[in-house]
């Protein structure tokens, strides 16, 4: 049974008393904080750490034993990247065309060139000119997909 009368240790006490039942050197735990081990005795409150980076938090918490909060582990979703511009696109869409000496290709034939998915070849199309001019262009849009290719990929 604990004595109700007898003093609280400082935080820091409890770190190192915490690091030594985890088999952490007193040293070790100064290493991890930049500390010695006479700052870490008298650290008095939790306030000290605010300035530590997450990294070094979590790293104690690991070495110690110490509960962490999942949402400072999961790794966030990022946004995929932009799509390219399709401007930048459409030129080479064009280019392909240009090659192609006025005749008509399929979207899946411009996509297998490109190595690209039929839908990004479509939305650069859009952006070439009109219905009428992409197909004097040699665009078939309109025109059904090749028969030796995968449709609408």
């Amino acid at each position: 049974m604990t004595d109700p009368n007898a003093p609280i240790p400082a935080l820091g006490q409890q770190l190192l008393q915490r690091a030594r039942a985890h088999g952490m050197t007193g040293e070790e735990l100064g290493i991890l904080l930049g500390l010695s081990v006479a700052q870490i005795r008298v650290i008095a409150s939790l306030e000290t750490f605010d300035h530590y980076p997450a990294r070094v938090l979590r790293k104690l918490a690991e070495r110690l034993d110490l509960p962490w909060p999942d949402w400072l582990t999961t790794t966030p979703a990022w946004p995929d990247p932009p799509h390219r511009d399709t401007r930048q696109d459409s030129a080479q869409v064009h280019a392909v065309l240009a090659a192609a000496f006025g005749q008509p290709m399929h979207l899946s034939e411009i996509a297998d060139i490109l190595g690209w998915t039929t839908a990004r070849v479509r939305a650069a199309a859009d952006q070439l000119a009109t219905p009428e001019v992409r197909y004097s262009l040699g665009l078939a849009r309109d025109l059904p997909e090749h028969p030796d290719r995968e449709p609408n990929r």
